[in-house]
């Protein structure tokens, strides 16, 4: 799915999140996405997206991240950087979404693609979005849209992200 894409799904799934509405389904998201979507926030010197009270979004690889109007009280660098697994669990890649401990005042909007995944049997409907805590992945309530393989979630921190199958 091209960038544009995913950023405009990630600003609708956002728009759901501030009105505190369900999960919507993604390919439904993407047909009603404009084609000129672009993120609302500005580029720090260091290249990190600074999101604010605004709200914007920012992406790296399979992972977007939209951040809802009045998520953030104040300008804040946002940064995601892939990093390797540190525990066993993890289906895909692991991103560490910072400020790591960051909280919103609403639920932001998390996408995770496992499009170019080699699944290895895993059972995509399985699919959770998890973030890593107490030393293991704790799994969120997830969307899983098998038409575009994708799985989306509310999150309302910033810490590592990846997708785990909750069948072991």
């Amino acid at each position: 799915m091209p960038n544009r894409a995913w950023l405009a799904v990630s600003c609708l799934l956002a728009a759901g999140a501030c009105r505190g509405g369900p999960l919507r389904d993604p390919v439904t998201l993407l047909d009603a996405a404009p084609s000129d979507a672009s993120p609302a926030s500005a580029y720090a010197v260091a290249g990190a997206p600074v999101i604010g009270p605004e709200g914007g979004v920012d992406a790296l690889g399979t992972f977007s991240i939209t951040i809802a109007a009045g998520a953030l009280t104040h300008d804040t660098p946002i940064t995601i950087q892939q990093i390797e697994a540190p525990v066993e669990g993890a289906v895909g890649p692991v991103y560490e979404v910072g400020p790591t401990g960051t909280l919103f005042l609403t639920p932001a909007a998390v996408l995770l693609s496992y499009g170019d995944l080699e699944l290895g049997g895993v059972d995509p409907n399985s699919l959770r979005v998890a973030t890593f805590a107490g030393g293991r992945w704790t799994p969120v309530p997830s969307f899983v849209n098998p038409v575009v393989r994708v799985v989306s979630a509310q999150i309302t921190h910033l810490s590592p992200w990846t997708l785990v199958s909750t069948v072991p």
